[in-house]
C-alpha cells in the first residue's frame, strides 16, 4: 500500500525530531568527553610531576609549580569543554531543532489546524513577525518597554468562522533599574491575537482596555477607569476606556462571562483591547503556542496543537459575543425609532 504525501511528510518530521533528540543528547555528552580526554592527556604529559606529588618526591616551590601546572591543565580542559558545548549548541543542536520546529509548525501544525472546522484560509511563517512595535504600542494591549528589546516571531493568520484573525509571539522588555542586574527586565512573553469582523462593524466606539489588575499600573492606560457589577471580574481585571458609556455597551454579562472563561482556560495574565471592529488579546505564557516538544512522538503532539487552537477559539468567541450584542443593540434602537 502506497504512503500518502501527508504520511511521508509526517515520517520526515518524525525523522527530524529523532535527529534533534540525538543531537540534544550529544549536546551534553560531547563536553564531558572533551573534558575527560583533555584531562587524561594532561595527566599523561605531566605524569612525572603527578607522581612526584603523590610520592612526596617534590616539595616546596617544585610541588607548588607542579600543582599550578596541573590546575592550569584542568582549567584549560574545562574551558575547551565549555567552548565545545557552545559551538555544538549553535551549529549542531540549535540548527537541527530550529529546522524541526519550523517544519513542525509550517507542516504539521497547519495540517492539524486545517482539520478543525472553524479554521480556514490559514497561512504560517515562523521567521516573520506578525505585529510591529508601533502597532502594539498604539493599541496598548501589553506592557511594551523599549523598542530595541522588542522581539517578534511567528506569523499565523486566517479565518475563524466569520472572524479574521492574526496571531504572533512577542517578547517585550525594559533595561533593568538595578545597577547590579545587567540583563533587561522582561515585561511580556507570549502570544498576541488580533480578531476583526469582516463587515468592519464597530464593536467599540473608542478604545477599551481590559487589563490584569496586578500589572495594569505598568501600562499606558486610557483616561477613564470603570467597574462592572461583577465582583470577581473587578478583582481580576482593571477596565480603562475613552468613553464610559461605551464600556458598559461592550462589557455585558455575556461578554464578561466569555472573558472570565478565557482567563481561566489560559491560566496566565490575559490582556484585551476592543477598538472599532477589532479585538486584541495578549496571553502571557511560558511556552510559546504550537512549539514542538522533542521528547514526545509526533502523533502524540496533536493534543497540544488542538489545545492551543481551543485557546484561540475561546478568545475569538469574545469578539463574536460582542458582535451579537452590537446587533442586538442596533435592533433595539431600530425598534424604538419605529
Amino acid at each position: 500500500m502506497e504512503k500518502t504525501a501527508a504520511a511521508i511528510r509526517g515520517e520526515e518530521l518524525e525523522n527530524l525530531r529523532r535527529r534533534a533528540v540525538s543531537r540534544h543528547k550529544a549536546l551534553f555528552r560531547i563536553p564531558v568527553l572533551v573534558f575527560v580526554l583533555l584531562l587524561l592527556l594532561e595527566l599523561i604529559f605531566n605524569r612525572h610531576g603527578l607522581l612526584g606529588l603523590l610520592t612526596g618526591a617534590l616539595s616546596g616551590p617544585s610541588a607548588a609549580g607542579a600543582l599550578l601546572h596541573l590546575a592550569g591543565g584542568v582549567m584549560l580542559a574545562l574551558t575547551v569543554a565549555a567552548a565545545s558545548f557552545c559551538l555544538f549548541y549553535l551549529f549542531g543542536w540549535r540548527k537541527c531543532y530550529d529546522r524541526f520546529n519550523i517544519c513542525f509548525k509550517s507542516r504539521y501544525v497547519l495540517q492539524t489546524l486545517k482539520e478543525v472546522p472553524e479554521f480556514s484560509d490559514l497561512s504560517y511563517e515562523s521567521a516573520q513577525g506578525q505585529f510591529s512595535f508601533q502597532e502594539l504600542s498604539e493599541i496598548g494591549v501589553v506592557p511594551m518597554g523599549e523598542q530595541s528589546l522588542f522581539r517578534t516571531t511567528d506569523r499565523l493568520e486566517g479565518k475563524l468562522g466569520k472572524v479574521a484573525f492574526r496571531s504572533g509571539n512577542i517578547t517585550t522588555a525594559e533595561p533593568s533599574a538595578s545597577r547590579r542586574q545587567t540583563t533587561p527586565t522582561e515585561l511580556f512573553n507570549g502570544q498576541i491575537l488580533a480578531f476583526s469582523l469582516f463587515d468592519d462593524r464597530k464593536i467599540s466606539e473608542g478604545r477599551l482596555q481590559v487589563l490584569p489588575e496586578k500589572v495594569s499600573k505598568q501600562m499606558r492606560r486610557e483616561a477613564h477607569r470603570v467597574e462592572t457589577e461583577n465582583m470577581a471580574f473587578n478583582a481580576r481585571f482593571s477596565v480603562y476606556t475613552q468613553d464610559e458609556h461605551n464600556a458598559f455597551y461592550i462589557l455585558t454579562p455575556q461578554v464578561i462571562e466569555r472573558i472570565m472563561e478565557f482567563a481561566e482556560a489560559a491560566g496566565e495574565n490575559v490582556f484585551l483591547v476592543f477598538e472599532g471592529p477589532c479585538l486584541y488579546v495578549g496571553v502571557q505564557q511560558f511556552r510559546q503556542p504550537f512549539d514542538a516538544f522533542l521528547d514526545i512522538p509526533l502523533e502524540e503532539q496533536r493534543k497540544n496543537i488542538l489545545e492551543d487552537s481551543r485557546m484561540m477559539l475561546c478568545a475569538g468567541e469574545i469578539l463574536i459575543q460582542a458582535g451579537k450584542n452590537e446587533r442586538q443593540k442596533k435592533g433595539n434602537s431600530s425598534a424604538i425609532s419605529v
